[in-house]
């Protein structure tokens, strides 16, 4: 079950945006990640049960210091094949491949084989 926030002006959640704000600034000082890596660790960090959603590697790295659990690009396309959100996982990793993912040849094979399609 998702849980019941509000949304306060920087879209960050629980506390006040002050104290949002400032997380995001110590986030993005220790790590030198990006803005939008740094809001998704800041969100998922004060939101329990929260999935963080990372490619970059320095930030899964951080997410797993943190104790967040994470996944990335190719394992929402996963979970969207798994619950017929999309009808083939194969076109939207090579898309992914496409625009920059480094995704090895093994690693797209062992993935797509988990969802059927190999």
């Amino acid at each position: 079950m998702v849980p019941s926030v509000e949304v306060g002006p920087l879209g960050l959640l629980g506390r006040s945006d002050l104290e949002c704000f400032q997380d995001l600034a110590l986030f993005r000082r220790r790590s030198h990640l990006g803005a939008g890596e740094s809001q998704v660790l800041a969100f998922a960090s004060e939101n329990p049960g929260w999935e963080a959603a990372l490619d970059d590697l320095d930030a899964r790295r951080c997410a797993a210091s943190l104790g967040i659990p994470l996944t990335g690009t190719l394992g929402v396309i996963l979970r969207a094949k798994e619950a017929d959100l999309i009808p083939a996982a194969r076109p939207c990793v090579e898309e992914l491949v496409l625009v920059g993912a480094h995704l090895s040849d093994a690693l797209v094979e062992r993935a797509l084989s988990l969802v059927g399609e190999s």
